[in-house]
C-alpha cells in the first residue's frame, strides 16, 4: 500500500511528467535517499499496471501515464486503502469530529482503543481539535463516565459537518463518509433529484456550487436529526418571499417521505433559510427588496467601493457591473450571516493564487462586514467576491491599456492596408484606435497624440511619450510576432522592487508567528518602516491566511501607510507550518500608496512566480540574491 507522502509524488509528477529528485524532495521536506526508496517501491506497485516512473541520470525523473483510467484506478484503490489504515493528526482530528456531530458524545477510551493511540497522541489530537473548532465557535466538553461531546449553536454544529462533508467529498474519503450514512453517495444522488425537481416546478435559480451547499445541509440535517437531540435556534424568520416558504416546507415533506424519516418541525424554518441564503438573485430581483433594506445595501456597497478607492487608488464607483454584483452578492450574504449558513467555494485556493490582488481587495468588504454584524467573512465568501474584482480589475486595465497607433508609409493604397490589417490582427487587443497616413501627409498629423507610431521609413520625434516602431517595406514577409515591443508597457515589475538588503536566509523561527517577527523586526530596523508592521501583517493573517501551495506564503499589512514600497523575500533553511500547509518561501509586500495605480503590474508577475513550482525550487535550492532575482524576472 503506498502511503500519503508516495500519493503526492505520484500526483505530482502526473501533472509534472518531468522532475528532479531533489526538487521532490525539498517539496515533501524529506532526503534525497528517501525519495529513491519511494520511487522504487511505487515502481513496484504500479508494476501490476504496467506503468513506471523512468529514472535518468542527469534528467530526473520521468512519468507518462499509457493507461488513463487503468492508472485512476489504481490511485483511487490505493487511497481507499490508506484511509483505512494510515492515519494522521489531521485525518484523525476530522474522523473525532465526524463521531462527535454523528453521537451526543463519545468515550475518549473508546476512540484511544480503537485506533491503538498513546495517551499523548490522543493528548495532541484534542488539542489540535480545540484550535479547530474556534473557527466555528464551537468547544470540547467533557461529562464524567459518558465522555466528550461537541458544545455551541446548532447552526455551528452543522457548519463544521457542512465543512466536513465538503474535505471528505474532495479527497474521497469514502469510509468515513460511510459514517454518516453507509449508502452515502446514493442519499445524496436522491436529495439531489428530487430537490431539483421541485426547485424546477417552484422556478427557484440556484448556482451548481449553492446547490451542492445545500445538498450538503441536507444531509447534515438528516445526521442530527438522528441524534434526536437537536435544538435549532428561535430566531424569528421573515417569511415575505414569495412560494419560498411552500418550497421549504415541500422540500422537508418530500424527505420525510422518500427517505421514510421524521424531521423536527423546526428544520421548515432551517430549510427556509438555507434557500433565502442561497437563491441565485438577478438585477430585477431588487426590486423586491423592500426599500429601507436597499438602501442599507447600497450604503454598504459604496463603504466597500470608497474604502478600495482610498486604500488601492482604484475608483470603482461607475462601474455599473461591479455595483450590481456587490449589491446582490452581499443582500444573500447579510442572509447567510443571519441564518448562519455558509457555502462552499471549491476554487478557493486557485482564486487566492491566481488574483491576489482581487483577493486583498475582497477581504476589505470583509473588514466593513466585520464592523457591521461583529463577524469576520468566511474565507469561500472572500473567494467568491474576488472574482467581481478581478473582472473590474481586468476591464478598467484594457480600458486604460489599450493604444492610439498611427501607421506611416511612403507608398500609399494596398500596402498602407496591408500594414494597418497586420497591426490591427497581431495587436487588436491593445488597440484603442488606428489610423494610418502617408509620407505626404504627415504635417497634417499631431503625432504627439499617438502612443505608437509604425513607420516604414525614417521619423524625427521630439516627444518621450511616443514610441517609434520601424518596420520594413517587404512587411507581408515578416511577421510581428517576433518584433521585441510591448503595447502593455508595464511599470512596477516585481523584479524592480526587491531589494538585496531585506533578502534573508537566515530567519529563525519554528513558526508563523516567530519567523514574522524576526522579518519584521528586520525590515523596520533596515528601511526605518515608522509603522507596527508585526501587528498589522499579523491582522491580515487572522482574517485570511496567506499561505500558498508550492511552498509559499505572502503576509502582507493589512494597513499601510508608508512611503517606501517593499518586498522582502525570505528563503527559510527549512519547511514550517504555515496553518494548514509546510511553508519555505515567504514574500512579504507592501506597496506605497504612490505606487498602488500600477499595483497590477507587480501581481501579474507575483502571480507567474508563485505558479512556478520549478522556480520556487530553483529558489530554494540556490538561495542566493543573484538567483532570486533570475527567478523573479519575467523581462
Amino acid at each position: 500500500m503506498l502511503n500519503n507522502r508516495q500519493l503526492k509524488i505520484l500526483d505530482i509528477l502526473n501533472k509534472e511528467k518531468r522532475m528532479g529528485i531533489k526538487d521532490i524532495a525539498i517539496l515533501m521536506n524529506v532526503s534525497y535517499k528517501t525519495i529513491q526508496n519511494d520511487i522504487n517501491y511505487i515502481n513496484e506497485k504500479l508494476g501490476g499496471i504496467n506503468e513506471k516512473i523512468v529514472i535518468k541520470t542527469n534528467v530526473g525523473l520521468s512519468f507518462y501515464v499509457e493507461n488513463e483510467s487503468q492508472f485512476n484506478e489504481f490511485v483511487n484503490k490505493q487511497k481507499e486503502k490508506l484511509e483505512e489504515y494510515s492515519y494522521e493528526n489531521n485525518d484523525f482530528v476530522i474522523l473525532l469530529l465526524t463521531l462527535l456531530s454523528i453521537n451526543k458524545e463519545i468515550k475518549k477510551s473508546d476512540f484511544i482503543e480503537q485506533y491503538y493511540l498513546s495517551s499523548s497522541k490522543m493528548s495532541a489530537i484534542l488539542e489540535e481539535t480545540r484550535l479547530y473548532l474556534t473557527r466555528y465557535q464551537l468547544t470540547l466538553s467533557y461529562r464524567k463516565n459518558l465522555g466528550i461531546y461537541l458544545e455551541g449553536e446548532e447552526n455551528n454544529i452543522r457548519n463544521l459537518m457542512i465543512d466536513i462533508l465538503f474535505m471528505l467529498e474532495k479527497s474521497n474519503k469514502k469510509k468515513t463518509l460511510s459514517l454518516f450514512y453507509e449508502n452515502y453517495y446514493e442519499i445524496k444522488s436522491d436529495l439531489n433529484v428530487f430537490v431539483s425537481e421541485l426547485f424546477k416546478i417552484y422556478d427557484y435559480k440556484i448556482t451548481y456550487d449553492a446547490k451542492e451547499s445545500f445538498l450538503l445541509a441536507m444531509i447534515t440535517m438528516l445526521v442530527r436529526n438522528r441524534t434526536k437531540n437537536v435544538f435549532l435556534s428561535g430566531k424569528e424568520v421573515d417569511y415575505s418571499i414569495e412560494n419560498l416558504y411552500e418550497l421549504a416546507s415541500n422540500i422537508k415533506i418530500s424527505i420525510e417521505k422518500k427517505l421514510d424519516v421524521k424531521l423536527n418541525d423546526d428544520e421548515v424554518n432551517y430549510i427556509y433559510q438555507l434557500l433565502n441564503g442561497v437563491k441565485k438573485r438577478h438585477d430585477k430581483s431588487v426590486n423586491n427588496i423592500d426599500s429601507s433594506k436597499c438602501l442599507y445595501i447600497d450604503n454598504l456597497v459604496s463603504k466597500v467601493l470608497k474604502r478600495i478607492d482610498q486604500k488601492y487608488t482604484e475608483d470603482f464607483s461607475n462601474n455599473l457591473e461591479l455595483y450590481s454584483a456587490l449589491f446582490l452578492h452581499l443582500y444573500s450574504l447579510i442572509e447567510r450571516i443571519e441564518s448562519n449558513f455558509k457555502i462552499n467555494n471549491p476554487l478557493l485556493s486557485d482564486i487566492v493564487k491566481s488574483y491576489p490582488l482581487a483577493c486583498d481587495m475582497a477581504l476589505e468588504v470583509s473588514v466593513i462586514v466585520e464592523k457591521e454584524f461583529d463577524v469576520i467573512l468566511d474565507n469561500n465568501e472572500v473567494g467568491y467576491l474576488a472574482i467581481y474584482f478581478n473582472l473590474a480589475i481586468e476591464q478598467k486595465k484594457q480600458k486604460i491599456m489599450r493604444k492610439k497607433v498611427l501607421v506611416v508609409s511612403s507608398s500609399g493604397g494596398g500596402l498602407l492596408n496591408m500594414l494597418e490589417m497586420k497591426i490591427r490582427n497581431q495587436f487588436y487587443k491593445n488597440i484603442e484606435s488606428i489610423e494610418t497616413c502617408e509620407l505626404v501627409d504627415i504635417e497634417t498629423k499631431d503625432l504627439n497624440s499617438y502612443d505608437y507610431i509604425f513607420t516604414t521609413i525614417p521619423l524625427d520625434i521630439q516627444n518621450a511619450n511616443t514610441k517609434i516602431i520601424s518596420i520594413p517595406n517587404l512587411f507581408n514577409q515578416i511577421s510581428l510576432e517576433n518584433m521585441p515591443i510591448d503595447l502593455n508597457e508595464r511599470k512596477n515589475r516585481m523584479v524592480d522592487l526587491i531589494d538585496r538588503k531585506i533578502f534573508y536566509t537566515d530567519i529563525p523561527g519554528d513558526d508563523k508567528e516567530s519567523v514574522l517577527k524576526g522579518i519584521c523586526e528586520r525590515i523596520t530596523n533596515t528601511l526605518h518602516v515608522d509603522e507596527d508592521l508585526y501587528g498589522e501583517v499579523i491582522a491580515r493573517e487572522r482574517l485570511f491566511s496567506t499561505e500558498l501551495e508550492n511552498l509559499i506564503a505572502f503576509p502582507h499589512p493589512l494597513e499601510y501607510s508608508g512611503n517606501i514600497s517593499f518586498v522582502s523575500f525570505t528563503v527559510l533553511d527549512r519547511q514550517i507550518k504555515w496553518n494548514n500547509l509546510n511553508v519555505q518561501v515567504i514574500i512579504m509586500i507592501a506597496l506605497a500608496k504612490k505606487d498602488r495605480d500600477n499595483a497590477q503590474d507587480f501581481y501579474s508577475d507575483f502571480t507567474l512566480f508563485v505558479n512556478d513550482k520549478k522556480r520556487v525550487l530553483n529558489l530554494i535550492k540556490e538561495p542566493s540574491f543573484d538567483n532570486l532575482v533570475e527567478q523573479v524576472n519575467f523581462n
